[in-house]
């Protein structure tokens, strides 16, 4: 391995191959196995409809600006859930078919291939969730007046989620085996992210989700929609702060995670363990 620092242009180059490798890849499954992408979007939009009777049931008429706010939650929470199960799936999946170690043969960085492999994983769930979330506004009529402000936190809170993979990708490197973590992991997300409702009524529990990635974007989110913040104002807001910090301190723990996962394990000699 060497120590030299790698130039921006091969970084990005190693990201854009990973990117390329990784999108021929998912259309060869798509083709090979379509109920799989099928039967997974249903599943998506019947637990959407779900929890939104389950919400109107519980509060008598559950309100429309609040249904808008639970969708774009829904599909944060959606497109993070399959950064950070596909991510770490995907090094899980190298690791069991024995291909993990050509990310060392051909001189590639586990830190970059990893990076790489997440964002196409963000713009693959990106779209499957835009198709989705056409589905649901075209059957429920729930109207989304999407502006800059809610967009930019949008997309702003999503890097936590990648931070969040290649924090599981560390552990999947020195642990092998962590795919019963990762789901109940991704399902605690939705419960505590506020996705559903605002958990500031509970003191502890709002306190302790502010930690976590997703629920203080949601919650910025809910709060710029409710009130038709622009972004000049949303900016200004200390929460917006707060959104930045939590999505750059998960991506910046995973990237600095992740290259201490790759030296502990070259060091004890477990990058062929499996």
């Amino acid at each position: 391995m060497t120590s030299q620092i790698a130039k921006p242009s091969s970084v990005l180059l190693s990201i854009f191959r990973t990117f390329k490798a990784e999108y021929f890849k998912q259309i060869s499954l798509t083709k090979a196995y379509p109920q799989n992408v099928i039967f997974s979007q249903i599943l998506f939009f019947l637990t959407f409809i779900f929890f939104l009777n389950l919400a109107d049931l519980l509060t008598g008429n559950f309100d429309p600006s609040l249904q808008a706010v639970f969708l774009i939650a829904f599909i944060l929470w959606r497109i993070s859930l399959g950064i950070i199960q596909d991510t770490a799936f995907s090094i899980s999946d190298d690791l069991d078919w024995g291909t993990f170690e050509q990310i060392f043969i051909v001189g590639n960085s586990l830190s970059i291939t990893s990076f790489g492999k997440s964002l196409f994983i963000t713009f693959y769930y990106l779209v499957r969730s835009l198709i989705l979330m056409t589905i649901i506004i075209l059957t429920t009529q729930i109207a989304i007046p999407l502006n800059y402000a809610i967009v930019s936190i949008f997309f702003i809170s999503l890097l936590s989620s990648i931070g969040l993979a290649l924090l599981i990708v560390s552990f999947q490197i020195i642990y092998k085996n962590i795919s019963s973590t990762v789901a109940a992991l991704t399902t605690i997300l939705f419960f505590t992210s506020g996705a559903l409702t605002s958990l500031k009524d509970d003191t502890w529990l709002y306190a302790f989700t502010r930690l976590l990635p997703l629920s203080s974007g949601i919650d910025l989110i809910r709060t710029t929609y409710l009130n038709s913040y622009s972004f000049s104002e949303v900016v200004q807001l200390s929460s917006f702060i707060e959104v930045l910090f939590n999505s750059f301190f998960y991506f910046f723990a995973g990237w600095l995670s992740l290259l201490w996962a790759q030296k502990k394990a070259t060091e004890i000699g477990s990058l062929g363990h499996y």
